[in-house]
């Protein structure tokens, strides 16, 4: 079966070499469109050749009239895009013949693989002369790349000269390919199908269409209904407007206006707001980001890590605990309790900055201040009269009155007597805040037992001078 008015063929590397050309910016819209109107004019010098019209003479021209007759362009932008297509190698263009590129072009061999999909690049691809000279006239870059994707899947020539003209397409297999959007290749499809270019698959199932794509058949008989169609397409006009409907429907069953308290009540299952949502502890195999700018929350973390062994049970530790979290919070973009959990498991500590340790020590003092949250060290119990009467015990503010008072009076007398050996001024001595380590508790305990002795010494220094 053949189309009709002949076919020309061209090879998938030449197809390939145009859209790729085209995808690259080095040839436009109307280059394709030339390319073809010369396929169209060499296959209308061939068809005359073999019919024996010609061959008394010696010689046959190519005109650039004749091309710009053919894709309806003036004559001065044919002459410049053929020698445009002659920049890109794609052809030779001279009065005595037209010389297509056979071979691959620079950056078009994905393009051309894909097209053959899986056989060969240099197979003969034949192109009705009608679909040639509907390419050479349309102005819609979409259309031509889909038209060309179809006879490239659909259009074979068997060895005994047989046309065959069937196959299966995906549109996102030409769309992939020919640099287009699944939606404009859908809509090329549909004028595709009512130019009769290819007829529509009805029959298929789901999963066909889904793996291997719809059925075609690209018809031979183009010609008329080209130009039925485009008969149609100039002859269209505007529908006339409709008549002026009611602009509103009357009711369907129940006339009467509806009353009462039907379906009003609303149910909600959970509480609104967030006192009534559950606040999620914090948990070592999954910290959230929150978790990064709470203290308390952190540390319930770093008592997780002592006891999985993946931070020291110390003051120092703790600090290294926060000030991971700190430089994770700071550095990352994204995943910052990733950053840190990858700190803390594989002991980076030295990742820190001392910017970070500064901030971690002044964030943990005011938590230490406000006495939001305590730590729960592992290992150990608390208890809790022998810490309160640690607390009364350390309080140093009147020791320090005291002190102040007797070094005020030792400094009075050695004006009067000469140089005594004081001791060093109350302000001068540093006692700690509040803290939530045990370790601190002792220490505070060891400050206020050397104030106390200092004190009486200080107080015997002066009942002996006076």
């Amino acid at each position: 079966m053949y189309p009709q008015g002949g076919f020309k063929t061209q090879t998938v590397v030449q197809i390939g070499n145009v859209l790729a050309a085209y995808n690259a910016s080095r040839i436009s819209l109307r280059g394709i469109r030339i390319y073809f109107a010369a396929v169209a004019a060499a296959a209308a010098r061939d068809a005359a050749w073999r019919s024996g019209r010609h061959r008394r003479r010696a010689r046959c021209y190519f005109q650039a009239t004749e091309i710009a007759k053919l894709c309806r362009c003036p004559a001065v932008a044919v002459r410049r895009e053929l020698k445009t297509l002659e920049r890109a190698g794609l052809l030779l263009f001279s009065e005595t013949e037209i010389v297509f590129t056979t071979q691959a072009l620079p950056g078009s061999d994905a393009l051309i693989e894909s097209l053959a999909g899986g056989r060969s690049p240099s197979r003969p691809v034949p192109l009705p002369r009608p679909a040639v000279r509907f390419i050479a006239r349309c102005n819609k870059v979409a259309v031509i790349k889909t038209m060309l994707a179809y006879c490239v899947r659909g259009l074979s020539l068997s060895r005994d000269g047989v046309l065959k003209g069937k196959g299966t397409a995906k549109a996102s297999w030409i769309a992939d390919t020919c640099v287009l959007s699944l939606r404009a290749v859908r809509v090329a499809r549909a004028e595709l199908i009512a130019a009769g270019f290819i007829t529509p698959d009805e029959g298929s199932t789901q999963w066909k269409l889904n793996r291997h794509g719809a059925y075609f058949t690209i018809s031979m008989a183009f010609s008329a209904n080209e130009l039925a169609a485009e008969a149609r397409r100039g002859s269209d006009s505007a529908p006339p407007l409709p008549k002026k409907q009611a602009e509103s429907a009357p009711p369907y069953k129940d006339r009467k206006t509806p009353s009462g308290s039907e379906n009003q009540k609303t149910h909600c299952r959970e509480a609104s707001g967030f006192c009534g949502k559950q606040i999620r502890r914090p948990r070592l195999n999954d910290i959230q980001a929150d978790d990064l700018r709470s203290v308390s929350r952190m540390l319930a973390l770093h008592a997780q890590a002592v006891r999985a062994g993946f931070a020291e049970n110390s003051a120092a530790g703790c600090l290294a605990f926060l000030a991971a979290a700190v430089h994770a919070a700071r550095v990352a973009n994204r995943n910052a309790a990733g950053l840190f959990a990858t700190i803390v498991r594989k002991g980076l500590w030295h990742f820190a900055s001392q910017d970070d340790e500064d901030r971690a020590r002044r964030c943990l003092q005011r938590q230490q201040s406000t006495n939001a949250a305590a730590v729960a060290v592992p290992g150990r119990r608390e208890e809790p009269g022998r810490n309160a009467a640690i607390a009364r015990t350390s309080d140093p503010t009147p020791l320090t009155s005291l002190l102040n008072h007797v070094v005020g009076q030792l400094q009075q007398r050695s004006h009067d007597d000469g140089p005594h050996e004081l001791p060093p001024p109350a302000a001068a001595v540093y006692f700690p805040s509040s803290t939530r380590y045990d370790g601190e508790q002792q220490r505070r305990s060891d400050t206020s037992l050397r104030l106390s002795t200092y004190a009486k010494r200080a107080f015997r220094e002066v009942g002996h001078d006076s």
